[in-house]
């Protein structure tokens, strides 16, 4: 994988692949619209955005975030709040295909509480991660039982059920999917993974 070649450069970067293409890279059968990175601190956001440096624009035209925003040289992150959370992005492209990096996370939140829902792109996946051997490398990504919670909130019923095939194949962490998802989500998923 070009990226995961790409930050052996950074060999002390905690780092993980997020969202729709952590389901595929772990056997899900989903069509991933992009490829989402998470770091464990805002300033590896830069540090990995400059890893892709040839791929960057001097400028860019769109300087807040927007669809069509991308880093570049003058530019390469950007910061906004969504609801209760303050983000880092990059965002860069290879063979276009979008890569998103981020750092966020939620003001007023200490630390997770277990059983009340794990978020995806938080900083409390850090500790969770596990790694999967893709042809010739390593890819850390985050565990399917924190990316059910994530698909239970969105409501992405197609990916709910595309994992769950993939736990009914493969088995899953009880003990982490109680920790991950909130009780009324983690009710619902035992109710139909038992049909």
């Amino acid at each position: 994988m070009v990226i995961s070649d790409k930050l052996k450069v950074l060999p002390d970067l905690k780092w993980a692949v997020v969202g729709s293409m952590a389901s595929v890279i772990q056997g899900c059968h989903i069509n991933p619209g992009d490829i989402d990175i998470w770091v464990a601190c805002e300033a590896d956001v830069e540090q990995v955005v400059n890893c892709f440096r040839e791929q960057l624009p001097e400028d860019a035209i769109i300087t807040t975030i927007e669809e069509n925003w991308v880093s570049s040289l003058t530019q390469p992150t950007v910061t906004f709040q969504i609801d209760r959370s303050d983000w880092t992005l990059g965002r860069v492209y290879i063979n276009s295909v979008k890569i998103d990096i981020a750092y966020a996370v939620i003001r007023e939140m200490e630390s997770y509480i277990p059983g009340m829902g794990l978020w995806e792109n938080g900083p409390d996946i850090g500790d969770l991660i596990k790694f999967i051997s893709v042809n010739e490398s390593v890819i850390p990504v985050v565990p399917l039982e924190v990316q059910l919670q994530t698909n239970y909130l969105r409501g992405i019923e197609s990916r709910i059920a595309a994992i769950t095939d993939k736990f009914r194949t493969d088995g899953y962490d009880d003990a982490l999917l109680r920790y991950c998802l909130e009780q009324h989500h983690y009710k619902k998923f035992s109710d139909d993974f038992k049909k």
